[in-house]
């Protein structure tokens, strides 16, 4: 008989598990009987404290997050240090860039004038070799033309005498 009453015990625990409106039947049979019963209340009151946050719970969660508070604030003024000193680095390097950038156009700027004279010169250079070969060219012409005299000078003088 004890195994048989055992036996539904077990089937009416496991239909509780599976059905939700079963249990809240059931709870609500019950609810009267709480209210009127010091022990069941007290069992009840007693598993619900067991659920509920202490004072000292809270004061201990309080202290937690005192705690990760003050390492966040630790962490950001750090954070904030170093974003600082990466600012300055940052401003100092635009600084150094900006001044080469200026050096190496001022030193284009000269090799453009250095460029542009050696240009003038070269093509001063040009002219005045063109002017020579006209030169060398009249030169040869003036030669070629006095050899001829020369020549026919002497081609006189010798059928003259």
């Amino acid at each position: 008989m004890l195994v048989n009453i055992l036996s539904i015990a077990n089937r009416v625990i496991e239909e509780l598990e599976k059905n939700i409106e079963a249990r809240k039947k059931l709870a609500r049979l019950l609810a009267p009987e709480y209210a009127l019963d010091h022990e069941l209340r007290l069992a009840l009151a007693n598993a619900i404290l067991k659920e509920v946050a202490t004072k000292s719970d809270i004061a201990m969660l309080e202290t937690r997050i005192t705690e990760v508070e003050r390492r966040l604030i630790d962490k950001i003024t750090n954070l904030e240090t170093r974003i600082s000193r990466l600012e300055g680095v940052y401003s100092e390097l635009t600084k150094r860039i900006d001044d080469l950038k200026h050096y190496v156009d001022k030193r284009i700027s000269d090799l453009d004038k250095r460029i542009d004279a050696l240009d003038k010169r070269i093509d001063s250079l040009d002219k005045r070799i063109d002017l020579l070969d006209r030169k060398l060219g009249l030169l040869a012409k003036i030669t070629l033309l006095l050899t001829g005299s020369v020549l026919a000078t002497m081609i006189a003088q010798i059928i003259l005498d």
